[in-house]
């Protein structure tokens, strides 16, 4: 069974890794402070929010009209994928976690899903 809190801390201690080994102190006690000052300031969680509720945001319908996606995605809603048949619904609402990382990507910064 997956373990949230065992996930987040694997994923801290490899970016703590990589971290480390892209600044490298010859000095070793600066290095062990450096690690120490990564460890209490990477992450702060994993914070987990247990609701059966999501708010709704936008749909991709209207972050295309809103100029947020590229009129392209239309063509999803025609288009069954090869190996789920499924179309897009382009008019469902996203949940507004969706909505908000989709304006992130697009806007050029990066997130963590």
């Amino acid at each position: 069974m997956f373990n949230p809190a065992k996930a987040a801390d694997q994923i801290k201690k490899e970016y703590i890794g990589y971290i480390s080994t892209s600044f490298r102190f010859r000095n070793q006690e600066l290095q062990n402070r450096l690690l120490e000052e990564l460890d209490k300031t990477v992450s702060k969680g994993p914070f987990i929010e247990i609701k059966d509720i999501f708010l709704t945001g936008k749909s991709i319908e209207d972050m295309i009209s809103s100029g947020i996606l590229s009129p392209l995605f239309k063509n999803l809603e025609n288009n069954k994928q090869k190996h789920y048949n499924r179309k897009l619904p382009l008019t469902r609402p996203l949940y507004l976690h969706q909505e908000k990382a989709i304006e992130k990507i697009v806007s050029g910064r990066n997130i963590v899903i």
